[in-house]
């Protein structure tokens, strides 16, 4: 799977991914390896046959991710305010 130009990712995710106790460890893995929330979320979904709600918030709630989760959290309020209309 390569994601945004990005090298294969799965290889890295499955290396460092043996049961669900091992989630942390295999999104910091592929974290380091390049890959964006987007991405992450997408190969959880994917590989893991998780729904989009899932895998983001596997991802979201992270440690590997917490660093972002404002940021994230705050982009994604901006939005729905800005899409959102007064009736």
């Amino acid at each position: 799977m390569v994601m945004n130009g990005k090298e294969d990712l799965w290889p890295v995710f499955k290396a460092n991914y043996l049961n669900g106790d091992d989630i942390e460890y295999a999104i910091a893995a592929i974290r380091k390896a390049g890959a964006t929330q987007i991405d992450t979320i997408r190969l959880i979904m994917k590989e893991l046959d998780t729904s989009l709600s899932e895998a983001d918030q596997l991802v979201i709630n992270s440690k590997t991710w917490a660093d972002c989760a404002e940021a994230t959290c705050q982009l994604r309020k901006d939005f729905q305010d800005a899409t959102e209309t007064d009736t």
